[in-house]
């Protein structure tokens, strides 16, 4: 369980780079791309072998510890990583995290496929797996979306990835207070600075939407 929750509470610099240009763009789905940033496990992910475990290979945890490993050098390692050990659950995990920092999201939603598969229904994986499959689909919440974050959710009530993708799945359909909620939850459980800038940011967006409402209402009944 150590790894999961580890994983979960990495550093978000490498979504920075990739997704800051798009957050600078007036849209209405930027909610949904901000709030993102503190979802998603960072290429960057230094420092995390100590929690990795003995079945690392010596490779990988040198790559994962050295701050000047480029994203091509991590993944390298870890697709050897993978293709020795198959069946290591932890190596394919940090894979489907890797294409997911990397912009490639419908790579990594099938190792999360698999991993969803083949393990006994971690929070963890429910919810990296949901998030795979939202970016992947152009920041939709399908179905299948949902039904993971529901899975995510009664296994951990407190995971900060499931509650994140609910809050945007209730900012959409304008139930913004319900937004409010999972985001507010989320805050309560997240110790990452930029994680909690983030949710603070869509929390405050929502909060915005919703005198927005209350003063159109306000301005049809003055006017009628």
């Amino acid at each position: 369980m150590t790894f999961w929750i580890t994983a979960g509470l990495l550093t978000i610099i490498a979504i920075l780079i990739t997704y800051g240009p798009l957050l600078r763009q007036k849209r209405l789905r930027d909610i949904s791309l901000f709030t993102l940033l503190f979802f998603i496990i960072p290429a960057s992910s230094f420092g995390l072998y100590s929690f990795l475990g003995a079945s690392t290979s010596i490779r990988v945890a040198q790559i994962l510890n050295n701050p000047d490993a480029t994203a091509i050098m991590i993944e390298e390692a870890l697709l050897k990583w993978h293709t020795e050990n198959p069946d290591n659950t932890q190596a394919e995990f940090l894979l489907g995290s890797h294409y997911l920092t990397t912009g490639r999201p419908a790579i990594a939603s099938r190792y999360f496929s698999d991993l969803h598969k083949n393990n006994n229904k971690q929070p963890q994986i429910s919810a990296q797996y949901a998030q795979a499959l939202f970016l992947s689909h152009n920041n939709v919440i399908t179905d299948k979306v949902r039904y993971l974050i529901r899975e995510s959710l009664t296994l951990d009530k407190n995971n900060t990835i499931a509650l994140g993708l609910q809050g945007i799945d209730y900012f959409e359909q304008n139930f913004y207070q319900e937004a409010i909620s999972s985001w507010q939850t989320a805050l309560l459980h997240e110790q990452d600075m930029y994680a909690r800038k983030a949710l603070q940011a869509g929390i405050q967006q929502a909060e915005q939407m919703i005198k927005n409402t209350h003063s159109q209402i306000i301005e049809s009944n003055i006017n009628q």
